[in-house]
């Protein structure tokens, strides 16, 4: 079962959002998530670097599959140096002191406007999936996704029809 695990679910980011502010986390791990979150925000803060976080999900030997918590299910005493826990970015418009009373008061934000699996982002993978079956070759394929892209922007789907009409006509 395993190796079917989608590690990036499992993404220490993640597993320390969930554990801080699902409901159904135990004291115990709305604690121990805050404290890591609280330690990883202490390490960026005093890092130099200003790139842009890189993701590494942790390997298989990383998590603990019989964990009884959400917490517990990556082996925290295994990341060392080579791998840097970063602080869950959805939480960052919050001090530290916000954080800390909505764990006093089990109290939990509004996160708002993830867009996940948007249909942006569906468009994208259609049309490349399009693209790829209907064409050969890489250049093909990839001429195909910037001509349609454009043809998008010059043919929004709300636009009045006199106006496809007359963007249609060609010079003769």
């Amino acid at each position: 079962m395993s190796h079917f695990l989608p590690r990036y679910f499992a993404h220490p980011e993640n597993l320390l959002l969930c554990g801080f502010l699902s409901p159904f986390s135990t004291d115990y791990v709305r604690e121990q998530s805050l404290k890591k979150i609280l330690e990883a925000r202490k390490k960026q803060r005093a890092s130099k670097a200003k790139k842009v976080r890189r993701f590494f999900p942790p390997s298989l030997d990383k998590y603990d599959f019989e964990a009884a918590n959400i917490f517990d299910f990556l082996r925290w005493d295994m990341f060392k140096r080579n791998y840097v826990v970063t602080p869950p970015p959805l939480l960052s418009k919050y001090t530290d002191d916000e954080l800390k009373e909505m764990l006093k008061t089990k109290t939990c934000p509004e996160i708002e406007g993830i867009l996940c699996h948007s249909q942006h982002n569906e468009r994208c993978v259609k049309q490349t999936t399009m693209s790829i079956l209907k064409n050969a070759g890489y250049e093909q394929a990839k001429a195909n996704i910037i001509v349609t892209d454009q043809s998008r922007q010059n043919f929004v789907i709300n636009a009045p029809k006199k106006n496809v009409i007359r963007a249609l006509e060609f010079d003769k």
